[in-house]
């Protein structure tokens, strides 16, 4: 027992805090990664398993969707927002309303369709940016100081890779001119892709913090290898379950840890009124049912308003819009307010 309980510290570190978030962030990437496979292999007819599906689908994809409304019933984010109205009132509302118009006029046609492409390439481009942010959390417990550019950019690279690659596996670009280089396009993402463990080595190689924490080691071998369903899973709702529901998952642990501090009155001007998990639940839970039937494709087009499926994507688009301001946490505000939630962290190095 002492021996496990030395190898966990060694590994997770001491902080019993900072153990229950890697560990939450493990499980909920895990779970996905594992249950979607073997749902559409082996058991894809038992109701358990579609049971289960439908649960990691809803709170993997609409639901933590939905949850960034909760921001928007925090006096103290409103506030914010209110003081920066371009990012987090402006251009959220332009892109729900142009996406909503685009499918108003356009109904299923080509510029739908290059919607379609932008909107699933920003998308995983914004999984991938999560995916750094846990990467940062984990080099600054672990190593004292930030994440190296080299790991960044592995990152990146392994982002691109998946992109590419999803043109024929994961069938992004459907309905454009993309879509007949898919062959192509997965042979180019599957080399870029095959670089990332080459830059690995020579992270480890030329960055002694790195090998001094495997627990940071395992993070960066994760987090790049986040798209790899892409060119493993035969099936394309397969490929992009895995991951997509993966990081929809680890969102909501993020959500929270917010939630939570906000509840318990701390964190960046804390008061009376500050909604907490119970509001998170039902921003999920309400706003997700929404998203769920209006984002529900064939649904919409029975009842001729596709619209609708437009401003489901709007909205998923301005949840990216909204994110990337509130959890860029080498700004003022976003320390101040998110910052608490997380006590684990030490403080950044200037």
């Amino acid at each position: 027992m002492a021996q496990l309980v030395a190898w966990r510290d060694s590994f997770l570190g001491e902080d019993p805090a900072f153990r229950r978030f890697v560990l939450l962030i493990a499980l909920v990437t895990a779970v996905p990664m594992l249950t979607i496979p073997v749902v559409k292999t082996v058991h894809r007819d038992t109701t358990a398993m579609l049971s289960i599906l439908g649960l990691l689908t809803f709170l993997g994809g609409p639901g933590h969707v939905a949850s960034t409304t909760w921001f928007y019933a925090d006096p103290v984010a409103r506030r914010h927002f209110w003081a920066n109205p371009i990012r987090y009132i402006v251009a959220p509302l332009f892109l729900i309303v142009g996406t909503t118009a685009a499918y108003a006029v356009w109904q299923d046609q080509e510029p739908t369709r290059w919607i379609n492409l932008i909107f699933a390439v920003w998308l995983l481009w914004h999984y991938q940016r999560q995916n750094w942010g846990i990467l940062s959390f984990v080099a600054r417990v672990t190593s004292g100081g930030s994440a190296t550019k080299l790991e960044e950019a592995i990152l990146k690279i392994a982002v691109v890779g998946g992109i590419v690659g999803g043109i024929k596996s994961a069938g992004f670009g459907a309905g454009t001119a993309v879509e007949a280089y898919g062959p192509q396009a997965f042979q180019l993402g599957l080399a870029i892709t095959a670089l990332v463990p080459v830059l690995i080595g020579a992270a480890v190689a030329t960055n002694p913090a790195l090998r001094a924490s495997p627990l940071r080691l395992c993070t960066l071998v994760g987090t790049a290898a986040f798209f790899l369903p892409v060119f493993v899973l035969g099936n394309p709702e397969s490929a992009v379950l895995t991951y997509g529901l993966a990081h929809g998952l680890q969102y909501l642990v993020f959500m929270s840890y917010v939630a939570g501090t906000a509840a318990a009155g701390e964190g960046a001007a804390p008061g009376a009124g500050r909604p907490g998990v119970v509001a998170l639940l039902a921003s999920v839970i309400g706003v997700g049912v929404f998203l769920t039937v209006c984002g529900d494709v064939q649904l919409v087009k029975e009842w001729n308003l596709l619209p609708l499926f437009g401003l489901v994507l709007g909205i998923t688009m301005a949840h990216f819009v909204v994110d990337a301001g509130v959890w860029r946490l080498r700004d003022e505000f976003p320390r101040r307010y998110i910052g608490p939630a997380f006590s684990f962290l030490p403080a950044k190095p200037r």
